[in-house]
């Protein structure tokens, strides 16, 4: 991944600003993500961590991944702001995360969210209190995916702005989707 902000261990995560940024994950890396944010508890014993005011801006995706923001149950991201954020899907094409991603495991894959992270969609946010995204460019293959993928997958958010987007959803699929 480009960018991975995780709180696991109780850290207090805020007021960063990721900005001016090019990132290219490789199609060889499964369920690669540009951008990740994921905030839960390493195991029981563990304390809860914050992550609040992360700002990504101007950042450019070369990548077949989603932009994943994540929370577990109980727990908030807070105030994420993505600002004129360009994906760009045109050499590596759209991995489709839905076979395999429940089931897919690791340090770094939000393990307390199996539906975000089976989710497809550009931006894919779960258990996250205000998010704004402005300024959203995405641009497809020339050969699109055989499966629809939102713009927006949201499950448990609240205070989304979605302002200025350049972005169409791909296939039959609505621009935004709340789980």
């Amino acid at each position: 991944r480009g960018i991975g902000v995780y709180s696991l261990n109780g850290a207090e995560i805020e007021d960063v600003l990721f900005q001016n940024i090019t990132i290219h994950t490789s199609p060889a890396w499964p369920f690669a993500r540009p951008i990740h944010v994921d905030l839960r508890k390493f195991n029981e014993c563990s304390r809860p961590g914050s992550i609040r005011n992360v700002r990504f801006s101007q950042v450019h995706c070369q990548t077949d991944g989603r932009i994943l923001l994540t929370a577990m149950h109980g727990l908030r991201l807070s105030d994420i702001f993505l600002t004129d954020i360009h994906v760009d899907y045109r050499k590596q094409g759209v991995h489709d995360p839905e076979p395999g991603g429940r089931t897919a495991g690791g340090n770094q894959f939000s393990n307390a969210n199996p539906d975000a992270r089976a989710a497809r969609g550009v931006v894919v946010a779960e258990n996250v209190e205000h998010l704004l995204v402005r300024g959203l460019s995405v641009r497809w293959p020339s050969v699109p995916p055989s499966f629809p993928v939102p713009v927006i997958w949201a499950k448990n958010v609240t205070g989304c702005h979605f302002e200025h987007p350049t972005a169409e959803p791909c296939g039959r699929a609505p621009a935004h989707i709340r789980a």
